[in-house]
């Protein structure tokens, strides 16, 4: 819902407000919620005067082991020296770096230099991403669950998914319809965002529930460090094969060899897939 927010709501409010007021409305809302968690929530049910949690009503007795007690240190030993864990790492860094780095900033460029649409065209076509993550994270949880009985066959599936559509997009950067625009973001949210219910419940199960937490906050780093370092340099790319020099903005020259990058860091996504560990169990 907030990426819904930030492609179509925040485009109309620079539309009427301009930049600096929507980022002030940003700040005010932000600031609200920071008071509500700090007078609302609380650290344990006790404090609410409810019931308070034990370790039966969080793990399944048949996995319970009251011996086992691992230290933090001990966990993050455990999961580093994991090779499973770094594959992991390794497809999160390159599958967020594609999803960060053009989905979530490069794509509205693209829509508006390439194609010429105002901001808030680019956002209406963007806003796809977001339903793309609404309904497809869901879908591919039941799927996992329910249909293929399996972590791995999804990720396999999204990551081919990912690698065509950014094959196709790459052989046609320009001259499709905002139908077949919005269709393709769509499913690349799906292929490429959606995905983190399953590869995080994959990592999960992966270790003692005891370091759960241990491993997904590990592993939780890599998304926002692929988005940080593709983000600047797609922009390099950019401007390197930026041929023409315009103020309409980059060329479609330059777009394609963007996509072309983008594909073949989806092989890279897609390889990382083929040798990830099957962890579902019935």
């Amino acid at each position: 819902m907030g990426i819904l927010a930030a492609t179509w709501l925040l485009a109309r409010w620079t539309t009427a407000f301009g930049w600096r007021v929507s980022f002030e409305l940003i700040g005010g809302i932000s600031l609200g919620i920071a008071a509500l968690v700090c007078f609302v929530v609380r650290d344990r049910p006790e404090a609410k005067g409810w019931e308070p949690l034990t370790a039966s009503s969080l793990v399944p007795q048949e996995t319970q082991n009251p011996a086992a007690a691992i230290s933090l240190r001990q966990g993050i030993g455990h999961v580093l020296r994991s090779p499973q864990f770094w594959l992991f790492s390794l497809w999160s860094f390159v599958n967020y770096g594609i999803f960060f780095g053009f989905g979530a900033l490069w794509s509205g460029p693209y829509l508006m230099h390439v194609y010429g649409m105002s901001r808030e065209q680019a956002g209406s076509v963007l806003s796809l991403i977001a339903w793309g993550m609404i309904f497809g994270s869901p879908a591919l949880g039941f799927l996992s669950d329910r249909v293929f009985g399996s972590r791995k066959k999804p990720l396999i599936g999204c990551a081919l998914a990912m690698t065509v559509e950014l094959g196709f997009l790459r052989i046609f950067p320009s001259g499709l319809p905002t139908w077949a625009l919005m269709l393709f973001f769509l499913l690349f949210s799906i292929s490429s965002s959606s995905t983190v219910v399953i590869a995080f419940t994959a990592v999960k199960e992966l270790f003692p529930i005891e370091i759960a937490g241990t491993a997904l906050g590990s592993l939780n780093l890599f998304p926002f460090l692929g988005g940080a370092v593709a983000m600047p340099l797609l922009g390099r790319l950019l401007d390197r094969h930026a041929s023409t020099s315009t103020a309409f903005g980059y060329p479609p020259e330059a777009y394609t060899a963007l996509l072309s990058c983008l594909f073949f860091s989806s092989l890279l996504v897609l390889g990382c897939t083929m040798f990830v560990r099957e962890t579902y169990k019935n």
